[in-house]
């Protein structure tokens, strides 16, 4: 679902959430993943119950950051799955907890807290289905595959030669192109010119998403290759 402030919500099969309004939630059970909009912040009110009391809790997930927040028996957990996140609050009765980007805290009602990695693969098995419904440029997907894709074309582009990225056909130019499209610091420009030259005979339909960012890079060399790509793929059809 999607609030009006642009900001968007998954449950997994058992999740239930309240909506008071757009930037606070209350998560009932289960579990659910939250994205927050630009310059909108995400509330989420829970209590974590044991055999004689709960405990109110609130998870502040910052603007541009996805996390989650799921609730088991007499423990509750939020994790900040995205590198990208900026460090978010977590207020557990009177005390505060900062979760930190590529962290998963839980905490039960004796406030024992632990801390420890979370674990991007396991935790979005659920969310990637849900996540490919839709408009198939959604950018929420292709943000996704792209950082799936993108380090995969940079570790073949240093390490393979022409000869063995021909044989990987035109899907071995999807995960090229990703990076190069994706990965845009300046100390990876030629980087990505490798990999762009590597992939431009070999990519077909499946790589238009990412040779129609190319079309667009500042870099003269980039965009070029990418315009001449998809006349050639334009061409086949």
């Amino acid at each position: 679902m999607k609030t009006s402030d642009e900001c968007k919500i998954r449950l997994n099969e058992a999740g239930e959430v309240v909506l008071h309004d757009a930037a606070k939630i209350e998560l009932v059970k289960g579990q659910a993943w939250f994205r927050a909009a630009e310059q909108r912040e995400i509330n989420v009110d829970f209590a974590i119950h044991d055999e004689t009391s709960s405990l109110a809790a609130t998870m502040a997930c910052p603007s541009a950051s996805e996390f989650q927040c799921r609730i088991g028996p007499q423990v509750a957990a939020c994790d900040s799955h995205s590198l990208k996140n900026a460090p978010a609050k977590m207020m557990v009765g009177s005390n505060r907890y900062t979760v930190s980007p590529g962290e998963s805290v839980a905490i039960d009602a004796k406030q024992n807290v632990t801390r420890e990695p979370a674990s991007h693969s396991i935790a979005k098995v659920w969310q990637l289905p849900l996540l490919a419904v839709g408009h198939p440029i959604d950018r929420e997907l292709t943000a996704v595959v792209g950082e799936l894709l993108a380090p995969i074309g940079r570790t073949k582009a240093a390490h393979l030669n022409e000869a063995q990225i021909r044989r990987l056909g035109p899907e071995g130019a999807i995960p090229l192109l990703a990076y190069a499209a994706t990965e845009t610091a300046p100390d990876q420009l030629a980087m990505r010119r490798t990999a762009v030259s590597l992939a431009r005979d070999l990519a077909d339909h499946r790589s238009i998403q990412w040779l129609e960012q190319l079309l667009v890079d500042p870099d003269p060399f980039l965009s070029a290759q990418a315009e001449k790509t998809l006349e050639r793929i334009a061409g086949e059809d």
